[in-house]
């Protein structure tokens, strides 16, 4: 497709790069035998269902030189759903193969919180693509940001999502009711309804949305007088989650629940309002603008980018004009292509590209979207010419 190329976008300079050596024969077999060697990873993705992990700053050896190395841990399944905006998560979803009943197929997303380290997001990266290789590289992987997941990333859930603040370590198993500190979730959205933890207080409150008051022994359903039936319902989901969570951890028992309807009434509900700060003419008439971290982007069209090295240097150049159509038989399968479809960017791996090009493919997509201002939340996935095509990806394309 050189001869299509209509603009130069950047290069990358391989020989200045501490990943030169990334992607070879020696660095991939290395790769997979760490991958097996990692406990956590053992028996992953044999069977259909959602398996979780979280990047930790301990290893599950603990003994040694090891104790103070990045690493993952499984996620218990009773917190499935359940993130911190602190953190960072790998999460693999198995499932059967439509085609063929004796076949598995799997997802693999990196959910990235707000407030990630740039350690645990390169852990993650990382980890990905160990994880790929223990299963030879079948998976699609996706990139997924706080705040901004895709449809198919929330359907792996029964319940909404719940994003807590701070970091696992100020999660649930590690208080009892004596010690806890009431938490704030705000219940939001219109298709895409989530959970969000807010600070305590009565300005983070208003009357078009769900919120519940965390108190530990018992939970309250606030529902504002705007909110919809949807955002209550999802709420009672949640709810019943927690619920279930909070079963026999230590000094709580039992826990208690009430459903507050927002009725104009300051004295009513004490016991509620002693949990939060402020008063009730402090909540606000509609929710205001969301507090997830997000970049300036500018506006852009669809369009076809070509990751190749046959200059002898990396470069992304732009195949595409504004307007063109998008044909699947433009890809060539001796580079790496990137799709820009504005709402979501796909990375396509010819099976011929060079192993640079592979090695790079996602890093060239990042430094691709900090260069033209591309929001960091867009979702990213990564496939492989001859693995399995997200619907969304065979959409972009005419025919």
């Amino acid at each position: 497709m050189a001869s299509k190329s209509t603009d130069e976008v950047g290069q990358v300079k391989l020989k200045d790069s501490n990943m030169a050596g990334y992607g070879g024969k020696a660095h991939l077999d290395l790769r997979k035998k760490a991958a097996k060697a990692d406990i956590q990873w053992r028996g992953s993705g044999k069977k259909p269902g959602v398996e979780i992990w979280r990047v930790e700053n301990e290893r599950a050896e603990t003994s040694g030189e090891d104790k103070a190395n990045f690493g993952i841990k499984k996620w218990p399944e009773d917190r499935h759903g359940e993130f911190f905006d602190g953190d960072s998560f790998i999460v693999l979803s198995t499932e059967a193969d439509p085609k063929n009943d004796k076949k598995l197929r799997h997802d693999i997303y990196m959910w990235f919180g707000s407030d990630s380290t740039q350690d645990e997001l390169g852990v993650a990266a990382y980890k990905t693509v160990e994880l790929d290789d223990l299963h030879d590289g079948e998976p699609v992987q996706h990139r997924v940001v706080q705040g901004h997941e895709p449809k198919s990333f929330r359907d792996l859930f029964p319940n909404p999502i719940i994003v807590l603040s701070g970091g696992v370590n100020s999660g649930f198993n590690k208080v009892t009711a004596k010690e806890w500190t009431p938490r704030l979730l705000h219940v939001h959205g219109k298709k895409n309804i989530r959970v969000d933890e807010r600070a305590a207080t009565a300005m983070n409150m208003n009357h078009a949305d769900v919120f519940i008051l965390d108190a530990g022994d018992k939970l309250y359903q606030w529902n504002g007088r705007k909110s919809s039936p949807f955002e209550r319902n999802k709420a009672s989901r949640a709810v019943n989650q927690l619920r279930s969570e909070r079963m026999g951890l230590a000094g709580i028992g039992k826990v208690d629940f009430e459903v507050i309807e927002d009725d104009h009434s300051k004295e009513k509900h004490d016991h509620f309002w002693a949990h939060i700060k402020g008063s009730y003419d402090d909540v606000k008439d509609s929710a205001g603008a969301s507090n997830l971290k997000t970049s300036a982007s500018k506006k852009r069209e669809r369009a076809i980018y070509c990751i190749s090295d046959r200059s002898g240097e990396l470069t992304i150049k732009r195949e595409t004009k504004d307007g063109d159509e998008f044909l699947m038989s433009s890809l060539d399968s001796s580079d790496v292509f990137v799709v820009d479809t504005v709402g979501e960017i796909f990375c396509w791996v010819g099976s011929k590209a060079s192993r640079k090009e592979r090695a790079f493919a996602i890093p060239t997509v990042e430094k691709f979207m900090e260069k033209e201002g591309i929001n960091t939340w867009t979702p990213v996935t990564r496939i492989d010419e001859d693995g399995r095509y997200p619907p969304a990806f065979k959409r972009a394309f005419s025919g």
